[in-house]
């Protein structure tokens, strides 16, 4: 059953689409790949850094109120140490702090007694008074103050009740110089300022910004329905990621549906965190890969045409060679395939063309020999005819000849019986020789063998002890390197030992200098108006103080493990000194014993070369015996060579003169059978000439 075979240009076309389709498809997905990797790290980078520019924002924000609650703890001392407290003062003070800083609602303090109460009070910078039934004892600000313990303590945010703005509250404990507790001021923040802050900084479409409580509780959002009130995980469906958000200072990671970023706000413990579709992120990328597509398909479709074009051109000519073949079979070279522009169909041209000169020139030469063979034909068979008549007389002549070679053959078979006796006594000598000749080699190629080992492992050990030498070398050198080295280390142990000696005056001038700021702001404090300005300068220097004693620390702590790991490292440079006194030793014990091992090489090598030049002159005694019978077996060997070559020759010619007698009889079979084969060639001759005559051929 014939089935279609699929055609070169189907052929082609199909692989050039191909190519060209994985070659697009490659190429997009590489770029695909690639523009989305990139375009996922600038904008999770540049989300990670607004984010972080956010949170820097409100820290400052943070920082700033806590700061301006530290001066007012600090100037409200005074105040309230006294016997009787004067509120208003109080009020007018807590008035001047709140104005220099925006988003400050109220300042207010009070005592550790109710209000209300024997010996309590309460003043704000507003004027403001509670009720009656206000408590300020169970207020969470009071509270969380009480439990910082001099640390500036912050509440969750909350609705005012008189302003319906969203603030939260910062409170420290006051004390005086004795340690005393006097109290707690207080300092109300509105939240809008950071929530003006983070549309401030969104810079990308659809991108939402929140601060959220360590509970997850929106603190800003645009819906206030919200605020304090829903969980920001399990509004944005996001609950797997709220251990790690809620327990990192900064985290970010990407789903099918958003990118989360966030950011830990460390002194009020609240986390910054940052919203973005995921279709955002990667829009523009889609967009790029739907204009890569679309070219990748115009590309597919131009390649397509291309193709097609291309392969009419190249399997035109093979279709008219496919054709100028079928009239090559038919018989007919009287045609010729035209030029072609491509270099192989005009190879294919060239070559089609030759094969059809040359076919044709083959059939006329077949002509002409046909005829002439013909001819040759009718004079073999006359000669055939003269052949068989002298055959007749050559049959005679050869049974003559064949009786008297018998007679001859069995003379010579006789003479080599003699001869083959004698040879196999000289062959049992020469073997004998052989054998003792071939175990005296084995002997000495033995000995030399072992000769050369001796002198190999001598000339082994003398390299190991160089080796020993040089080791021992490298041994006394870093002894004496670790010895420099252990000085060295003490020294500078020495120094490190007056470098903590400085730190510690350090120290105490800091320590010095943070009380003298101290004295200075509460100077400050009382002289009021005049020695603000004072107090702001007393604050940096106290700060600086407190840098300085933080970083004399630090310090202090390094000079520590240093002088640690210089202990440590001394006590291994003693112990590596005692390890290198111990190889020394072995390396001395090494060297005697490879001085014994060369003494007995050199008297072995001593002893094997007197066997060998002894095994020397055995070799040369057995050598003449040997030579002396390989020649007497040479001599028997030519006689019987000549015998047996008489008798080869009386064989050979017995057997040619048979095979002679066979032959002429064969002879005379073919000569008849030529003559039948030459009326046969005759009439296949005439047959071919007519078959010829058919073939069509062009002129020359």
């Amino acid at each position: 059953m014939n089935h279609k075979k699929p055609s070169l240009a189907s052929i082609f076309s199909v692989l050039c689409l191909l190519t060209t389709v994985v070659s697009i498809l490659t190429i997009s997905l590489v770029f695909f790949i690639s523009l989305r990797r990139i375009s996922y790290t600038q904008i999770t980078d540049a989300t990670r850094e607004n984010t972080a520019r956010m949170s820097d924002q409100i820290n400052a924000i943070i920082a700033s109120h806590v700061a301006l609650l530290e001066h007012t703890v600090i100037g409200s001392i005074p105040s309230m140490r006294e016997d009787i407290v004067d509120r208003d003062k109080l009020s007018r003070y807590f008035d001047d702090m709140q104005a220099t800083l925006d988003n400050v609602l109220m300042i207010y303090c009070t005592n550790n007694l109710r209000w209300n109460s024997p010996g309590g009070y309460c003043a704000s910078s507003t004027g403001w008074y509670p009720q009656e039934s206000w408590n300020n004892l169970e207020r969470s600000w009071y509270q969380d103050a009480k439990k910082a313990q001099g640390k500036v303590a912050f509440t969750l945010p909350y609705i005012d009740a008189a302003t319906g703005q969203l603030i939260f509250a910062m409170a420290r404990t006051v004390f005086d110089k004795d340690r005393r507790d006097l109290g707690v001021v207080s300092e109300n923040v509105s939240i809008a300022s950071m929530g003006t802050i983070l549309k401030e900084y969104i810079s990308l479409p659809q991108q939402q910004t929140f601060l959220i409580t360590q509970e997850g509780l929106f603190i800003t959002n645009t819906d206030e329905s919200v605020v304090m009130t829903k969980d920001f995980f399990t509004e944005w469906g996001l609950e797997q990621y709220r251990t790690q958000v809620l327990s990192a200072s900064s985290f970010s990671a990407l789903n099918e549906e958003v990118f989360l970023a966030s950011s830990l706000i460390p002194q009020a413990n609240w986390f910054l965190v940052s919203i973005i579709p995921a279709k955002t992120i990667f829009a523009d990328t889609n967009r790029i890969l739907t204009r890569i597509l679309i070219i990748g398909i115009s590309l597919f479709i131009l390649a397509t045409l291309v193709s097609l074009i291309y392969t009419r051109i190249i399997v035109k000519p093979f279709e008219y060679l496919k054709s100028f073949s079928a009239l090559l079979a038919q018989g007919d070279f009287s045609g010729a395939v035209p030029d072609y522009r491509t270099a192989e169909s005009a190879g294919l041209s060239q070559g089609f063309n030759t094969i059809n000169e040359r076919i044709s020139a083959l059939v006329k030469t077949i002509e002409r020999e046909a005829s002439f063979i013909k001819q040759v034909g009718t004079e073999l068979a006359q000669r055939m005819k003269a052949s068989a008549t002298e055959l007749t007389g050559i049959r005679t002549a050869i049974r003559g000849i064949k009786e008297k070679s018998g007679e001859q053959a069995a003379s010579v078979a006789e003479s080599n019986v003699a001869i083959s006796q004698i040879l196999g006594n000289i062959k049992d000598l020469n073997d004998h020789i052989e054998k003792q000749s071939a175990s005296i080699s084995r002997s000495s190629a033995a000995i030399e063998e072992m000769t050369a080992s001796v002198a190999s492992i001598t000339q082994t050990l003398l390299q190991n002890g160089e080796n020993v030498k040089r080791l021992q070398d490298a041994a006394d050198k870093g002894h004496n390197a670790l010895q420099l080295m252990t000085a060295e280390i003490h020294e500078v142990e020495q120094e490190s030992d007056r470098l903590f000696e400085i730190n510690q005056v350090i120290e105490s001038i800091a320590s010095q200098t943070n009380l003298l700021s101290m004295n200075a702001a509460i100077e400050a404090a009382h002289a009021g108006e005049v020695g603000k300005g004072f107090a702001v300068v007393a604050s940096e220097i106290r700060k600086l103080a407190e840098s300085s004693s933080n970083q004399v620390k630090t310090v202090s702590d390094v000079l520590k493990k240093i002088k640690q790991s210089l202990n440590g490292i001394g006590r291994s440079s003693e112990s590596m000194i005692h390890h290198f006194d111990d190889i020394n030793n072995e390396l001395k014990i090494v060297s005697e014993q490879e001085a014994g091992i060369r003494a007995a090489m050199e008297e072995e090598d001593a002893g094997n070369k007197e066997v060998l030049e002894t095994i020397g002159t055995l070799i040369e005694i057995t050598g003449r015996v040997k030579q002396s019978s390989g020649e007497m077996l040479s001599g028997s060997r030519r006689i019987i060579d000549h015998e047996e070559r008489l008798g080869s020759i009386t064989t050979e010619v017995t057997d040619n003169i048979n095979e002679i007698a066979v032959s002429i009889e064969h002879i005379s079979n073919a000569v008849l059978r030529a003559e039948e084969i030459s009326e046969e060639n005759s009439q296949n001759i005439d047959t071919l000439i007519r078959e010829i005559s058919r073939f069509k051929i062009r002129d020359a």
